[in-house]
C-alpha cells in the first residue's frame, strides 16, 4: 500500500526522491517515491524533486479540484506493485484500467485504451505516462509523465 500521511515525514530512502500530495482540507497526504534524476511533468511543466529541498517535491490541493485527483490516480497507477515507490519493478502497458476505476479520478474523465497503439497510460521500468480525456476522439487535457528527461 502506499504510505499515507502518519508516514510522509518518514526519511526518503537512500537513491529516491520523494514526490508527496498533501491535501490541505483532510491534511491527508501521499508519498511516492521515485529513482534520483527521474523528473515528473504535469500538464507541461517539469519538475526535479532531487533539485529542491530534503530531494521532494510536495504538490498540495483537495480532492474537489481535478489536477490534484489527477496526480493522484496517474502516481497510484503508475506504482504497479504498491510498494510506494515507482520504479525499475514497476511496468505494465496496460494501467488505464486500474486507473479508470479509481474512484477520485473526476467524473466524465478517462484513460483511453481503444487499442495497444493509442494507450494514454503506460508505465516501463519506473518512467511512465498517463493522460486523461473526456472523448476518445479529441484532445487529451491532463497529463502526467515521470522519466529521466530524455524524452522531455
Amino acid at each position: 500500500m502506499v504510505e499515507k500521511a502518519k508516514n510522509v515525514g518518514a526519511t526518503t530512502p537512500k537513491g529516491y526522491t520523494a514526490v508527496k500530495l498533501y491535501n490541505t482540507k483532510t491534511k491527508a497526504a501521499e508519498a511516492y517515491y521515485i529513482p534520483v534524476g527521474q523528473k515528473i511533468t504535469v500538464n507541461g511543466k517539469t519538475y526535479d524533486p532531487s533539485k529542491t529541498k530534503n530531494n521532494e517535491f510536495v504538490f498540495t490541493g483537495h480532492t474537489g479540484q481535478k489536477g490534484f485527483n489527477f496526480l493522484g490516480a496517474a502516481l497510484r497507477g503508475m506504482d504497479v506493485n504498491g510498494d510506494g515507490r515507482i520504479d525499475k519493478k514497476d511496468t505494465d502497458d496496460n494501467i488505464g484500467k486500474r486507473i479508470n476505476r479509481d474512484k477520485k479520478v473526476p467524473n466524465g474523465y478517462f484513460v483511453d485504451m481503444l487499442d495497444p497503439w493509442t494507450y494514454d497510460a503506460y508505465v516501463d521500468k519506473g518512467n511512465g505516462y498517463v493522460s486523461f480525456r473526456k472523448e476518445h476522439i479529441g484532445e487529451r487535457e491532463y497529463s502526467v509523465s515521470i522519466d529521466n528527461g530524455e524524452n522531455q
